[in-house]
């Protein structure tokens, strides 16, 4: 039990890791959505209008920002088998 549970600390260890690298890529603008997005507090519509966005249009890019991290993120784990 103890060498699955340090199995999974250190797999989350490296996810967590593949996202900072990723996020790093990232442009500056595509970036700052991702984190305001994810910040508690912070409603997805009240972002969208402070950039001057219909919340469908934010929501279409939002995900499309995601999609490339998450294939970034799965392309940093292949490698090491932990996807």
């Amino acid at each position: 039990m103890a060498d699955e549970a340090t199995r999974e600390s250190e797999q989350r260890q490296s996810e967590y890791e593949a996202l900072e690298t990723c996020l790093a890529t990232l442009p500056e603008k595509q970036r700052r959505w991702v984190t305001l997005a994810h910040t508690p507090g912070i409603a997805s519509h009240e972002l969208a209008a402070q950039l001057n966005l219909k919340p469908g249009m934010f929501y279409v890019r939002l995900n499309r920002i995601r999609q490339t991290l998450l294939e970034c993120i799965n392309h940093k784990l292949t490698p090491e088998g932990l996807v």
